[in-house]
């Protein structure tokens, strides 16, 4: 471009002073040599402004051309300056030099060679006929010589000054290239990015951030000088910049000075927050997409030329690349040691630094705990939401562990509802105790899945490395089988492992192997307590208890094999034999006894009651026993109706309508709303044991027994008293206006044979009011009742301990 304006110029200048001279001393030849160089300027103009948008190798062909052309003719019209001509012919190979390939450029040589000889020859045949004085003519001479010089020599130092500046350009790409092969961190590749830029471009500062898209974010991976990386922001929201994401999405540059008055108002408060007067944006793009932005700053206002620009612009396609390799690298490398889910740790990942933290541990002698946590009842969240709430759900659980850990511990998914947590330097078991108790806490907090609350709770194990383990394998093991026993003592507990537990380990796997086909080779028993009438002591029906006796062991009671029947699964189909069981030895009783509303109750656990069929199983069961729906009572606990509130009632109200009768075991232990309570469509509340021991011996009961008869007459619930054991305490349960019970003051529970003699009337009381089997006598009407033939059961046992004593 310069020497394109200068050699337009001189061209120009030198015509208009051969017109002058033609004029002052007549001769053709001048006015020849002037029209023809006053011509070649004004076609450089015109076609310098075509050509300097795009290609400019054919102009400057034509350029040398022309100029080749003019000096081979002037060795005609002006044999005097033939050394003055030969010097120029030079020129035209000088300009094309850099443009033209091998092939054109020996042409252009040759040709200029033939040129200069034709010079020479016609300087020595050719007389001299200008009628110029000698001086005007030496001045021409000299001005051609120095004018000629003058634009090689500027030509050549172009040249070198562009060599020089190739060469630099070259030297910063293989540096660039050499640092960045030397990592893959991107955040190392970063650094070293903003560093040859700013060296480079001699920029004062820059930043290499990375396009975040799914966050939509800017996020800043390297900045040189690197001290003052903390000045800066770690990232920023496109949202609060949109000329950053138009030089994104458009793939632009970005000019910004803080003396703009056009300049975009959120960048212009950044550079002044960060003491900078300027600012270049150049987006970094790979695979023809943005990945990111270069930024550079200068203290100066527009410091970054065209030439530092093009450099800036070669350095940022060099290591776009390299920058996006790594963080595929990253990625990957994140996706192999990370779930994908949750974003946390995974099995692989988690078992490695529990590892490195064991030697930490053996070196300092600060111990470590691991965590094992488990959902309660997640299954049903994917039963009744389907896969995606469940997925929500725990992405929702892995963010509120996260969220209540150090920075330096380790939350890790394990794989399905399970989940892993290495906690260091913790001074005992109390530490560990703590963050089990804030876990518990955060996830026992409703989750919002549509327009339900969702409760999902969690019960977690400990295991401290205080207790001689020495292998991360041993100390995740500890922890879940701890893990296992806070479940089994009813969810939402922590338990911490100790050495002793491991006796029980072996005998869990054997029940898990055992409880497997228990259905199938008839190993399940059932075992009946009375529902005894307490103002008349008529049985008014049964509760069916499961009981489990494996091939040559003992009988097992539920607490010993329900939670793992939960674990596996098996719980569904050993309900569904309870159900089938309880409904035909009702239809039995009933036949017998010729009552057809004798009555049996069965329990739900918290899997079956969330099973999606649970209604066509309840149904079928009555069906195939033959006994109307509503002689069946099932009874589910108040952790359980609360879980799903909105889904709860309306499979409660879906059995209802078809008969079945419900009852809320084990009331007032549990944490339902009475508002909820109110909108269940129950018919019976159960007062839980522990509350009605504190009945008799001249206590009028529990403030809360009493309160929970109250509310059950208030909302027209029947009221059934569990655990009665004294006869002292059946007078202030029926003064209270409770009117059911059952405990071991009626029977304890009875297989079905022992069951019949006690509805018989064959059944007899030992002075402790339980129930002993005498000789079977069948009794006139098949009851026990108040009064005629038969004793009530509650009288009958206090008379047998007046006759023993």
């Amino acid at each position: 471009h310069l020497f394109v304006r200068w050699i337009n110029l001189v061209v120009f200048a030198f015509g208009l002073v051969l017109a002058i001279v033609s004029v002052v001393y007549p001769y053709p030849q001048e006015v020849i040599d002037a029209a023809l160089l006053l011509g070649f300027a004004a076609w450089i103009r015109v076609a310098w402004r075509r050509a300097a948008s795009g290609d400019v190798r054919p102009f400057v062909t034509r350029m040398a051309l022309f100029i080749l052309g003019i000096i081979v003719l002037n060795a005609v019209l002006q044999p005097v300056a033939v050394a003055e001509l030969t010097v120029a012919a030079l020129l035209p190979v000088v300009i094309v030099l850099p443009h033209l390939d091998d092939r054109s450029l020996r042409r252009l040589l040759f040709g200029t060679w033939l040129g200069c000889v034709f010079v020479a020859v016609m300087g020595e045949l050719v007389p001299v006929t200008a009628p110029l004085p000698g001086g005007v003519t030496s001045l021409l001479r000299v001005s051609t010589m120095t004018i000629t010089i003058g634009l090689i020599v500027m030509l050549l130092w172009q040249f070198t000054s562009r060599h020089k500046a190739a060469t630099r350009e070259l030297g910063s790409l293989v540096a660039l290239s050499s640092d960045l092969a030397q990592t893959l961190d991107p955040r190392r590749i970063g650094d070293l990015m903003a560093e040859h830029m700013a060296v480079a471009t001699g920029a004062d500062e820059c930043g290499i951030c990375y396009w975040d898209r799914p966050g939509d974010r800017v996020l800043t991976y390297g900045y040189y000088p690197r001290e003052r990386r903390a000045a800066v922001e770690s990232s920023y929201a496109l949202a609060d910049y949109p000329e950053t994401r138009r030089l994104l999405l458009e793939h632009l540059e970005l000019a910004v000075d803080v003396a703009d008055p056009t300049a975009d108002p959120a960048e212009v408060g950044y550079l002044r927050s960060i003491g900078m007067s300027s600012m270049a944006m150049l987006p970094l793009i790979a695979r023809g997409e943005s990945i990111g932005v270069i930024e550079i700053y200068g203290r100066q206002h527009q410091p970054f030329g065209t030439d530092r620009m093009a450099l800036a612009r070669t350095l940022a396609d060099e290591s776009a690349m390299a920058l996006d390799n790594a963080r595929l690298y990253e990625e990957l490398r994140h996706q192999a040691f990370h779930d994908g889910l949750t974003g946390l740790a995974n099995r692989g990942l988690f078992g490695d630094r529990v590892e490195h933290a064991l030697v930490r541990s053996a070196r300092t002698t600060a111990p470590l705990a691991v965590l094992f946590l488990d959902l309660d009842d997640f299954k049903t969240v994917n039963d009744r939401f389907g896969h995606a709430a469940g997925d929500e759900v725990l992405r929702i659980v892995a963010d509120r562990l996260t969220s209540v850990l150090r920075p330096g511990d380790t939350a890790a998914r394990h794989g399905g509802d399970e989940f892993a947590i290495l906690i260091e330097d913790v001074t005992g078991a109390e530490d560990a105790i703590r963050v089990a108790r804030r876990l518990i806490d955060a996830v026992r907090i409703p989750v919002r899945l549509g327009d339900v609350d969702t409760l999902v709770g969690a019960s977690v194990g400990i295991a401290l490395s205080t207790e001689g383990v020495e292998r991360a394998d041993d100390l995740l093991r500890n922890a879940d089988f701890a893990m296992y026993l806070a479940k089994s003592a009813g969810k939402g507990r922590f338990e911490v492992f100790r050495s002793t537990m491991r006796d029980g380990i072996a005998e869990r796997a054997e029940l898990e192997g055992l409880i497997q086909g228990a259905v199938e080779r008839d190993e399940l028993r059932l075992q009946y307590q009375p529902i005894v009438d307490l103002t008349s002591g008529v049985i008014v029906g049964v509760e069916a208890l499961l009981r489990w006796q494996p091939t040559g062991g003992r009988l097992l009671m539920p607490g010993d094999f329900i939670s793992l029947a939960e674990d596996t699964g098996l719980i569904v189909p050993i309900g569904r034999w309870v159900l089938d069981e309880a409904c035909r030895q009702a239809r039995r009783w009933q036949d017998r006894l010729g009552q057809p509303s004798f009555g049996v109750s069965v329990n739900l656990s918290a899997r079956q009651f969330q099973h999606p069929g649970l209604l066509p199983e309840v149904l079928a069961a009555t069906t195939a026993a033959g006994i109307d729906p509503s002689s069946l009572t099932l009874e589910i606990t108040e952790s359980v109706l609360m879980q799903h509130t909105a889904s709860t009632i309306d499979t409660l109200t879906r059995l209802r309508d078809r008969g079945v009768r419900l009852s809320i075991d084990d009331f007032g232990t549990g944490y339902s709303s009475l508002s909820y309570l109110d909108r269940f469509p129950v018919h019976s509340l159960k007062i839980d044991r522990t509350f009605v021991a504190g009945f008799g011996a001249g206590h009028e009961g529990p403030v809360l027994a009493r309160a929970i008869i109250e509310l059950g007459q208030a909302l027209r619930l029947e009221v059934v008293a569990e655990g009665i054991e004294r006869a002292d305490q059946l007078g202030p349960l029926r003064e209270l206006g409770c009117r059911f019970g059952q405990g071991f003051l009626f029977s304890r529970p009875l297989d079905a044979a022992a069951m019949d003699d006690l509805l018989e009337g064959s059944a007899e009381r030992r002075d402790d009011g339980i129930v002993a089997l005498g000789t079977r006598r069948r009794s006139a009407r098949g009851k026990l009742r108040t009064a005629g033939s038969a004793t009530p059961l509650h009288r009958r046992a206090r008379r047998s301990r007046r006759e023993a004593g």
